[in-house]
């Protein structure tokens, strides 16, 4: 942060110094890096093995059934290969990686400053 001026510096090999005026920006974040354990995948792939385990389970009854003398119960197979496979799914979506992101804060020219005692009104100046 300088005077009228908020100079973000990038962190690669083809690093590049940027600089905002403080009032352009409405939010800046940095990433905390790529964690696991993120709800979007886990649903997706959990969809996924649903559907795939459904299909097999109730494949691979009625194809046991037609090949033998043996009744399957082809609605529990497929209910067994659903739950098996959103098992294996939501596993899978669990170790699927994204990246996170934290709000970096921006001071600005005028606004409420939080004190032991409360809140004051706060203006900042710079020459």
């Amino acid at each position: 942060m300088r005077r009228d001026t908020v100079v973000v510096i990038e962190d690669s090999q083809a690093a590049q110094i940027w600089t905002f005026a403080p009032a352009t920006i409405d939010l800046l974040e940095v990433s905390v890096g790529m964690k696991k354990g993120n709800r979007a995948p886990i649903i997706k792939w959990t969809l996924i093995g649903l559907g795939t385990g459904f299909a097999v389970g109730w494949l691979v009854a009625a194809i046991i059934e037609e090949s033998g003398d043996t009744d399957y119960n082809e609605a529990a197979s497929a209910g067994v290969g659903a739950a098996v496979g959103a098992a294996a799914g939501a596993a899978y979506g669990y170790r699927k990686l994204e990246e996170h992101w934290a709000a970096v804060p921006i001071p600005r020219r005028v606004g409420l400053l939080p004190t032991r005692r409360g809140v004051r009104l706060a203006y900042s100046v710079s020459f």
